[in-house]
């Protein structure tokens, strides 16, 4: 199986089927806002750190202090 492809491949793979695609630009500044607005409602639909899945381990450090007499 080859090796996953480049995260940042991806990115510009999406937007090439959203924000730029069936395009024709005025100016290299019309791309530029458009490839802006793209990345913009990606980083709006992406999972963050507290959507995102746990850690396979959780550390318990922080708990040991609670339960210390």
């Amino acid at each position: 199986m080859p090796p996953d492809p480049d995260p940042v491949e991806d990115i510009w793979s999406v937007l090439r089927r959203t924000a730029t695609a069936n395009r024709a630009f005025a100016d290299p500044d019309d791309l530029t806002t458009a490839v802006r607005r793209g990345l913009r409602r990606l980083s709006r639909t992406a999972p963050t750190s507290s959507t995102a899945a746990p850690p396979a381990r959780a550390s318990n450090a922080s708990h040991q202090d609670d339960t210390t007499p």
